[in-house]
Parts: structure tokens; sequence; C-alpha cells
């Protein structure tokens, strides 16, 4: 919340003095009864922006979810990640963004896609 405040922005607790919303992605339809500005992924409406159609942020968020998926797996393994074997189901975003990261510990990926655009890809 601090580097909220920084920029100018601050706390409110009740809606009318909120400039705008921020949901989730796939948020409960029942959360989407303003009439302010909404910000929520995979939902639409007259007043609500889907930040999910922004291809920057999901190129960005696929890495982040990668390194998420990457940290469990260490965490979960006592087996290290350097020079293992791993199989990437799908070629979406987040399986391009984890081989990307993935490679700096091993070169035996296997990819398993159905598209032939995304095996071409791999």
């Amino acid at each position: 919340q601090k580097i909220f405040r920084e920029e100018g922005y601050e706390s409110v607790t009740e809606v009318e003095n909120a400039d705008f919303v921020l949901l989730g992605v796939n948020p409960d339809k029942a959360l989407l009864n303003f009439t302010l500005p909404i910000y929520a992924g995979n939902i639409f409406g007259d007043n609500i922006y889907d930040y999910t159609q922004n291809e920057d942020f999901a190129i960005k968020n696929a890495y982040l979810t990668a390194e998420g998926a990457i940290a469990l797996a260490v965490s979960s393994s006592e087996k290290s990640l350097f020079d293992s074997s791993v199989l990437l189901v799908g070629y979406g975003r987040i399986s391009r963004a984890l081989h990307k990261l993935l490679s700096c510990y091993t070169n035996k990926i296997t990819v398993c896609a159905r598209s032939q655009n995304q095996l071409t890809l791999a």
C-alpha cells in the first residue's frame, strides 16, 4: 500500500469515494453492480475494461505465473531442476514463459501440444 500512497492513491472505505473498481479474472457477476469504471478480466459490459485483452499485460502475467510454478516445483520436490527432464503440456503464453525460464536449468524440455503452430514455436 505504501507504493500506492507514494503515487497519490489512497484507501477508501466507501465505494462512493472510489475512482474505479479493480477485480480479478472471472469475477462474480454480483460484484459488477457499480457505476464506476470496472477493471476486470474475462468479463464484458458497458463500464468494464478487460485487462486480459491487453497483450503486454498477458505476457507479463504469464512470466509471473511461470515463476510461481517453478517456485512451487522447486519447494515441493527434493530433486533439483538442474539437468531434469521436463514435460510442458500445451504451449500457450505460460508454457512459453516456462520454457524460456527452465532452459536456464536444463535442455531436456519436451513440449506436447495439439497445434502444429505451437509445436513449431517450441
